[in-house]
């Protein structure tokens, strides 16, 4: 990422009369190349933190190949709480965190809602990435799709939790989690979205409020409902990691990929995990890290 004075006034131009970034809380882990080619930035799923991705990025196939910045997105993990978090925003303020840091030569890799927060990021600012990572996740409106039952379960899910009783342990809480969502890994993912609370017992460290607010439209609803001006698509490498078993990436899904990225192409840029759920870089951790670090592997022969 090159810091010059048309980049600073595009960027100028769209922010000066918006809200400002928030502000967000990370994880460095650096390469063990002393020159590393590229700087990969990771963003986290719903719930989730900025370690969430601890195995994959100090991976020694990884962190030989790449410096890591792991975010926490506003509004979860330790990052700071804002009453808005659409896509623009969200993407934006990962934007300014690479701005501000002069990151150089940046790769994307986002779980989940952190894969569609990076596709939208890239869309905005398509000259100044080199490639991107999405894991499981496409660029579909889940939520306009009605067949999508289980988009709708989750909304309820959502609402269903800030009603929880959170002042039991942590391991109580833990399966009143997983009786709420159905779902194991998705249970583990939501006790590392609550923290102690000084008054006894927990509390929700997500916004949870306005994670169910904007659950509709700016979590799993239409990419594009903004109508960005400035929106275009990526003309760099990508690879799609996902799940044999998860419902996100899937035929009626894949056709959306062609939204965000100019060059797309099915059969060279997608992998599948089989056997895995949604969750690919905790479910399979060996199998996603090395397909990780095969896309880097093929950039950096590249250069």
């Amino acid at each position: 990422m090159n810091f010059n004075k048309t980049r600073f006034l595009s960027y100028f131009t769209r922010h000066c009369f918006s809200t400002k970034p928030a502000h967000l809380s990370f994880i460095y882990v650096p390469s063990t190349n002393p020159n590393p080619n590229y700087t990969m930035v990771w963003l986290h799923g719903l719930f989730g933190n900025a370690k969430n991705f601890k195995t994959n990025m100090t991976h020694p196939s990884i962190t030989s190949q790449v410096e890591s910045y792991s975010l926490d997105l506003r509004n979860q993990g330790d990052s700071e709480h804002r009453k808005t978090m659409t896509y623009a925003e969200v993407a934006e303020d990962v934007y300014s965190f690479i701005l501000r840091r002069h990151l150089q030569n940046v790769i994307l890799l986002g779980h989940s809602y952190g894969a569609r927060v990076a596709m939208k990021l890239l869309t905005r600012h398509p000259n100044d990435f080199k490639a991107a990572i999405i894991a499981d996740m496409a660029p579909y409106d889940y939520w306009g799709d009605k067949e999508y039952v289980y988009i709708r379960g989750l909304k309820r899910i959502i609402g269903d939790l800030l009603k929880a009783d959170l002042h039991k342990n942590k391991e109580a809480i833990r399966r009143d989690f997983e009786i709420i969502s159905g779902d194991r890994d998705i249970a583990l993912s939501l006790i590392g979205a609550i923290e102690k609370d000084p008054e006894g017992g927990f509390k929700w460290k997500a916004n949870l409020e306005t994670i169910y607010e904007n659950f509709s439209q700016y979590i799993v609803g239409d990419l594009f409902s903004d109508h960005d001006p400035y929106a275009q698509k990526f003309k760099g490498p990508v690879k799609v990691i996902y799940g044999g078993k998860s419902d996100y990436v899937i035929p009626k899904s894949i056709p959306s990929f062609h939204t965000v990225f100019e060059n797309f192409d099915e059969k060279r840029d997608m992998v599948e995990l089989p056997d895995c759920g949604h969750f690919v870089h905790f479910e399979r951790p060996e199998e996603f890290s090395r397909e990780v670090a095969n896309f880097l592997s093929s950039l950096n022969s590249r250069t």
